[in-house]
């Protein structure tokens, strides 16, 4: 008679009839206490209580290190600025030293808002100078025009669910044409800034540094020795106002954008199009620092931020599709008397500059522009991989892709459920009721995340310590993240121990919950498709690499060994997630970039602590997910 320690390592070295994805026998039987004794081991299947090895723990750990450390060392990476010397005039490069020159020195003006003798002297001289200076070396295949626009007007906006009238009068738009110097053509591509500011603010970075960026880039595009197959129109608008009445606007047929609401580090793209997907297709391909994200398109477009741009002037009323781009980082003193040069970013100036003349470069030969063909119509989901290259598809292909995509794991969910139903040696119905149990468990567990959000937000308001967190964003840790971990890990845990003995397993309760996680993701993935929003792309990534990881591992760590099947999931799943994770990662900290010195500006018309608290809970929700499933069933 074998004893028990020795019948258990007979069951764990010999090959199991019907085994599963999951490994094991066909049913689970838990071992008796000596055997449990002697099958000790990461891998083991031994009690919950005892299966979370601190390894387990380490590589949790490492990942989210890796992964924070990840995304904050590609926040931080900006080129180097570049001087101006023999070897850098000679280049044909952006350089950022000349471009700060004019930063510096229309800052210098000093506070500049609209109908003041600084915005509509001062400035204006300025620009017209440098402009003028820079015809004076124009090659000769080119032809700079100056021209400056005085207009007034009106028109109806709607802002944040309020219509008013904006009115205006007598105000200065300084416009240059660079254009081909033999012949005539009537198409164009414009760019546009503004140089006033706000009262009190010097304007650095809105929006003087843009005005800045776009001289510079001026001048290199003038000593361009290849002919122009359409314009270059180059827009200073003195109050962000209406520039379609000008002559040359019929001539438009796309507008680049600049804009700020931080003062430097990486500039974003934030919207495109409407339509007209060959603009990112463009902006993918030439700029040599790339940063877009459609997430921060749908965020802007859903009416949560009460800030505008000219780029609605020119889509909504002219009728001119474009890109967006913006300054988000250090948003604080957007606005206010320290918008000053020294606190934009060096090498801010350098990335943006290098990305808008890569960009105008590019288009130079782009049939597009004259007539867009089969590119004028349909959207684009589009988003960088950190900094390196855009991926790009357009909505119609993303909404197939999207669905197979949900398809496919569904399958895979089907699967690996009829495996750990068959090993758990419950009926169908039965196991089916479990499943469902589970999904009710991770939906209630993200409710009462928010729900507890909710209640702290209320709570800091009547206490009068609501944007407590405005100047020390770490505070947002223990007031959000970690309340939100706590109530998904006691609502999962104790969900957990209502299962049946038989879905004790820890293989067991690791299938159940993860597929009640991926169905939790699909079923807010195909919301979002249904609803139109492009960033279901997100979703996607979370949903489908983990999958594809989980069932990798099913070659790797074989099903007929069980004690290392369920660790084996546990790092495979990780290693899924550190892909999507680290582009949810770098959305959610330009997220807070934005949202954290903007809810500084919501007034009484909403309470910031829920705005910010229902951000933070749900994307820690997002993040956490499948890492909260995996270690309160391991515990």
């Amino acid at each position: 008679m074998q004893s028990n320690g020795e019948g258990l390592r007979s069951r764990r070295t010999a090959p199991q009839k019907n085994a599963g994805l999951l490994g094991g026998p066909d049913h689970y039987d838990p071992p008796d206490e000596p055997s449990r004794k002697r099958a000790g081991g990461l891998f083991s299947h031994a009690p919950r209580s005892h299966l979370l090895h601190p390894v387990f723990l380490l590589v949790i750990l490492v990942f989210y290190v890796l992964d924070v450390w990840l995304v904050l060392h590609i926040d931080s990476t900006l080129p180097q600025p570049l001087p101006v010397n023999d070897a850098t005039l000679k280049s044909g490069r952006f350089l950022e030293e000349r471009a700060r020159r004019h930063l510096v020195q229309l800052s210098a003006i000093g506070p500049k808002p609209t109908g003041s003798y600084e915005n509509e002297v001062l400035a204006v001289e300025y620009i017209r100078r440098e402009i003028q200076a820079i015809q004076q070396i124009t090659l000769p295949n080119h032809k700079l025009s100056l021209d400056l626009q005085v207009v007034s007007g009106d028109f109806e906006l709607n802002f944040l669910r309020v219509s008013y009238i904006s009115s205006y009068a007598n105000i200065q738009n300084i416009v240059a044409k660079l254009e081909p110097a033999d012949k005539k053509v009537k198409d164009a591509i414009l760019i546009n800034c503004h140089f006033d500011s706000a009262i009190g603010s010097p304007g650095a970075s809105d929006d003087i540094v843009s005005c800045s960026n776009m001289l510079e880039v001026l001048r290199l595009l003038s000593q361009t020795p290849e002919d122009l197959n359409f314009a270059y129109l180059f827009l200073f608008n003195g109050a962000e106002e209406n520039f379609l009445q000008h002559r040359w606007a019929p001539m438009v047929r796309a507008v680049v954008n600049l804009e700020a609401c931080g003062s430097g580090g990486r500039d974003i793209i934030f919207q495109a199009g409407p339509d007209h997907p060959w603009l990112v297709e463009a902006y993918a391909k030439y700029a040599p620092h790339p940063f877009a994200t459609v997430v921060a398109q749908d965020i802007f477009r859903s009416g949560m931020l009460p800030m505008d741009t000219d780029y609605r002037i020119f889509r909504d009323f002219g009728n001119i599709p474009g890109l967006d781009i913006a300054y988000v980082k250090n948003g604080y003193i957007y606005h206010t008397k320290d918008d000053r040069p020294e606190f934009i970013t060096p090498g801010s100036l350098q990335r943006a500059g290098d990305n808008l003349l890569g960009l105008l470069r590019g288009l130079r030969n782009s049939p597009y522009v004259s007539d867009p063909g089969e590119y004028k119509h349909g959207n684009l989901v589009f988003f960088d991989v950190f900094g390196l290259f855009i991926v790009r598809y357009p909505m119609e292909v993303g909404v197939i892709i999207h669905s197979l995509g949900i398809l496919l794991v569904l399958a895979f969910i089907f699967y690996d459920l009829k495996h750990a139903q068959r090993i758990s040696g419950l009926s169908p119905l039965a196991f089916a009721s479990q499943f469902v149990r589970a999904l009710l468990v991770i939906a209630v567990s993200a409710i009462a995340a928010m729900l507890w959000s909710m209640l702290t937000g209320v709570f800091l308001d009547l206490c009068g310590r609501s944007l407590s967190w405005y100047g020390s964003p770490p505070l947002l840790i223990p007031l959000y993240i970690l309340p939100t971990l706590l109530c998904l890990s006691l609502c999962l845990h104790a969900g957990a121990a209502f299962h049946p003995k038989k879905l004790q397993a820890p293989s067991l309760l690791l299938s159940l919950y993860l597929s009640a996680v991926r169905v939790v993701f699909a079923l807010v993935m195909a919301s979002a498709l249904f609803f139109g929003l492009s960033s279901a792309f997100l979703l996607m990534m979370f949903l489908f690499f983990p999958t594809l990881a989980d069932v990798i591992s099913h070659f790797i760590f074989p099903p007929v060994v069980p004690r290392t099947r369920t660790g084996g999931r546990v790092i495979s799943v990780l290693v899924g997630m550190m892909f999507p994770g680290s582009l949810a990662l770098i959305t959610i900290l330009y997220g807070f970039h934005v949202f954290i010195p903007v809810a500084g500006r919501f007034g009484n018309a909403r309470n910031p602590e829920l705005v910010l608290g229902a951000i933070v809970t749900f994307s820690s929700v997002i993040l956490m997910s499948y890492t909260v499933s995996k270690m309160n069933l391991l515990l």
